[in-house]
């Protein structure tokens, strides 16, 4: 199940979207004026963000350049809609953040494909990030130790903690890198 946000002043379009994506078991939730947008984003937290480019109080562009700087909006995908006459042209550079330009009429099938294109929820976090940071470290000492013995010194307990970290530092890392990858690849690709 998909949660989808519109963003649009014409009834017609919260209709459409609601009926459309609802009969298939999503979420919508939306607005008819830019000025409420940013709270209502917050406080939905959508997958996917329909944004009419002419809505009053904000338009798409500027609740774009918004939503990418509040970080606990990340990963809301962003869809800009155009009135009929305006002009789309194919391979337009996007705005920074937008996924794709759609026109109205919005129809069934544009916005199932939307919702269907949607990336996969992340995997469930390890224990790791789960955890507490406490829980977290006394899995640490708990592997540097192995079974405890009685008579270690600081010293060679400190080594062995030494080893546990050093060893799982690259694991760390490289998720750290494919999450701030992941994080500038949806911003490029918008």
């Amino acid at each position: 199940m998909a949660k989808v946000f519109v963003a649009d002043d014409n009834p017609h379009v919260h209709r459409i979207v609601k009926e459309t994506l609802e009969a298939e078991g999503h979420e919508v939730s939306g607005v008819a004026d830019g000025t409420r947008v940013m709270d209502a984003l917050a406080g939905a937290m959508p997958d996917l963000a329909l944004l009419d480019t002419t809505l009053p109080g904000a338009g798409a562009s500027a609740i774009c350049r918004s939503v990418l700087e509040r970080r606990e909006l990340d990963g809301i995908r962003m869809v800009v809609v155009a009135g009929p006459l305006e002009a789309v042209e194919e391979g337009d550079p996007l705005e920074p953040g937008v996924h794709a330009v759609v026109q109205k009429p919005l129809d069934a099938g544009m916005l199932l494909d939307l919702v269907r294109d949607l990336p996969a929820p992340e995997a469930v976090e390890g224990p790791d990030e789960a955890e507490p940071a406490e829980t977290t470290l006394e899995s640490l000492v708990s592997a540097a130790l192995g079974s405890p013995s009685a008579g270690l010194s600081r010293a060679v307990i400190r080594e062995q903690v030494e080893a546990v970290v050093a060893a799982s530092m690259p694991a760390i890392v490289d998720r750290i890198a494919d999450r701030l990858a992941d994080r500038f690849t949806r911003v490029q690709d918008g």
